[in-house]
């Protein structure tokens, strides 16, 4: 069953024991047991980076004993629940998110603030999101221009804002800026989308232009080994090119020059070339 899925099926092992039960263990002989399959359960992790980072799956052998088969051997208990599911794959999801908000907030505001990114959580977040949510709470649409200006002195979009207030909350707490009257956030961003600021940064747009304009470039490799760049042409254009190319000045047009064979020679009365009426076939006997 390991082998179904070697990447979560660990997972569900360590979701789980903790929640195994066995009514003729004493409390000291299920915190032993406990113990062991989580010293267990951390050589199996330690294996799975290192077949992770080095290729050696044959390794997966012993991450199955350690990682799942050992650990429910020495809890030598059974569940009395359904199986939860792993809750480190959300965890995990919401980690990655903070980090990637931490660096855009860091690139964006690194002019003003002079701290890496923990620091700048731990140190700058909880002040930035007092300054950025006081003012519309206690006076609403009068603190949009005083938020404004906040955000331009550090350089600050309105996804930056979120990012704050996603950043500065810890778990059980209420975030403050989710008070703000929906009107007061619309001021907001109109004032927002009517400043023309010069920012140090690309925003979204730029970046997507930059993908469309690398969509139309073409790699290929020769016959040595070397890449090839070749940009794709516009259909409209590369046959503009081709009437160019095929267009030579003083040359006659070859349609002028050839009159096509239907045409040629007939007079008036649809006679051919050789003088015949139309529809005459040959002499009658």
């Amino acid at each position: 069953m390991f082998f179904v899925d070697y990447g979560i099926m660990p997972l569900f092992v360590q979701e789980n024991y903790p929640n195994m039960r066995n009514d003729k263990h004493t409390p000291k002989q299920a915190m032993a047991g406990l113990r062991k399959a989580a010293d267990l359960i951390s050589h199996g992790d330690t294996i799975e980076k290192c077949i992770r980072s080095t290729g050696t799956w044959k390794l997966l052998n012993e991450q199955a004993m350690l990682g799942c088969a050992l650990p429910s051997i020495a809890v030598d208990a059974h569940l009395r629940a359904m199986i939860q599911f792993p809750a480190w794959l959300g965890k995990n999801s919401t980690a990655n998110k903070r980090q990637r908000l931490m660096r855009q907030l860091s690139t964006h505001a690194h002019l003003k603030l002079s701290a890496n990114m923990h620091s700048l959580v731990v140190d700058y977040v909880p002040i930035l999101h007092n300054c950025l949510t006081k003012p519309l709470l206690e006076r609403e649409a009068d603190g949009v221009f005083e938020v404004v200006c906040l955000m331009n002195d550090y350089y600050l979009v309105r996804e930056d804002s979120e990012a704050i207030s996603e950043l500065a909350v810890w778990p059980g707490k209420v975030d403050p800026s989710s008070k703000i009257l929906p009107k007061v956030k619309a001021a907001l961003t109109r004032a927002l989308n009517k400043e023309h600021r010069i920012l140090p940064y690309a925003t979204g747009d730029v970046a997507k232009g930059r993908r469309r304009a690398q969509a139309d470039y073409e790699v290929e490799v020769d016959e040595d080994g070397n890449l090839i760049e070749k940009m794709e042409e516009d259909e409209s254009g590369f046959e503009e090119d081709s009437d160019d190319e095929d267009y030579k000045p003083g040359a006659k047009s070859s349609t002028k020059a050839k009159p096509s064979g239907g045409a040629r020679g007939r007079g008036r009365g649809g006679a051919s070339s050789t003088g015949a009426p139309r529809g005459f076939k040959g002499k009658r006997k």
